[in-house]
């Protein structure tokens, strides 16, 4: 069984690597053949840090977790 994380922008930003425009999402599949292991971005996000979104250094106050857990997702984060 694999966790998901799924988060949103509240707010358009430019990165080193894409520009993100507000409401995008970023979903993170993990712990389907390792359920010990966590992304650092996924273990970033559940402190309440800083994450890297395509180059560019986001706030906890400028992305939301829509879910964080166990799959499968809710129909509404299908499309992930």
């Amino acid at each position: 069984m694999a966790n998901y994380l799924v988060i949103r922008a509240k707010r358009s930003f430019s990165g080193l690597r894409f520009d993100t425009i507000a409401g995008e999402r970023k979903c993170f599949r993990f712990a389907y053949e390792n359920p010990e292991f966590v992304p650092r971005t996924v273990a970033q996000v559940r402190a309440g840090e800083a994450i890297d979104w395509g180059g560019a250094a986001v706030q906890p106050q400028d992305y939301e977790v829509l879910f964080d857990g166990a799959g499968p997702l809710p129909a509404h984060l299908s499309r992930c």
